[in-house]
């Protein structure tokens, strides 16, 4: 018998090391994930920060961009306007006809743009 309590203490023994073993690997990824954590929260913050940042350097170019249309006497575009301009002056958007002209165009324009 005394050999059959040997043998349940080696093999308590082992548990015993494995459980421990898992509890300290638990503990490790636990500390992983809390760094992990942290770390995503500093750059969620500094994404704010940069987001913030630059919704006030946009602000600003926007009032001396203004400035300068006023002290030049020019209008007042919105980016409505810009957009309504920038798709009528290129017909090179819209859909190739039978022969493909307008690929034809696109092509063109691209060749003339280059050459200026």
């Amino acid at each position: 018998m005394a050999v059959m309590q040997e043998k349940s203490g080696t093999g308590s023994s082992t548990l015993d090391e494995l459980k421990a073993a898992y509890q300290a690997q638990l503990a490790h990824l636990a500390a992983e994930r809390d760094e992990a954590r942290r770390q995503a929260r500093r750059a969620k913050a500094e994404a704010d920060v940069a987001r913030a940042n630059l919704a006030s350097l946009q602000a600003r170019v926007e009032r001396l961009l203004g400035t300068v249309r006023s002290e030049l006497g020019l209008p007042v575009a919105t980016d409505a306007d810009l957009t309504q301009k920038r798709t009528a002056a290129d017909p090179a958007d819209k859909p190739a006809d039978r022969n493909g002209e307008a690929a034809n165009r696109k092509d063109a324009a691209r060749t003339v743009g280059k050459a200026a």
